[in-house]
Order: structure tokens, then C-alpha cells, then sequence
């Protein structure tokens, strides 16, 4: 059963249950992965940003912010 739930708690964010730990955000240019951001929810009003990468070539491309923008205005969890 232990193995049943961990699951269940640990599905991608992209499902949104509840509280899901943590979103991932990938983002792509011209079809290749350009970078990445991770945020950690903790609570109906609080998160942080784990990370943040971009890939050299595609630095200086306003990508970092979209990733930080696209986690700020993510769907936020619902609140019973």
C-alpha cells in the first residue's frame, strides 16, 4: 500500500492535484530543449524556485524569464 500512495502523491505536476510538490517547466527553441525550472510548492501561498538553467546558446534570449513567468502563472492548487 506504502508503494500505492507514493505514487499517487508523486505524480507529475501537470496532473495538478491538490498540492502537487513540485512543477516543471521545460522550455524549447526552434525544437531543442533551451531550459528548465523547477518550483517547490509548499503551501496554497507558498513556493520557491528550486532551479533555474539555460542552455549557453540560448542565453540572453529572455528565456530564464519566460520559464520564472510561465511557474508564476501556473495554475494555482486548489484550496478545500
Amino acid at each position: 500500500m506504502n508503494g500505492e500512495l507514493s505514487r499517487v502523491l508523486n505524480r507529475p505536476a501537470e496532473v495538478r492535484i491538490l498540492l502537487p510538490q513540485h512543477l516543471q517547466v521545460l522550455a524549447r527553441v526552434d525544437g531543442e530543449v533551451a531550459a528548465c525550472g523547477s518550483l517547490h510548492i509548499m503551501g496554497a501561498d507558498l513556493a520557491e524556485i528550486r532551479s533555474l538553467a539555460v542552455r549557453e546558446g540560448a542565453q540572453g534570449r529572455h528565456v530564464g524569464a519566460a520559464i520564472v513567468a510561465e511557474m508564476i502563472d501556473s495554475p494555482k492548487p486548489i484550496e478545500l
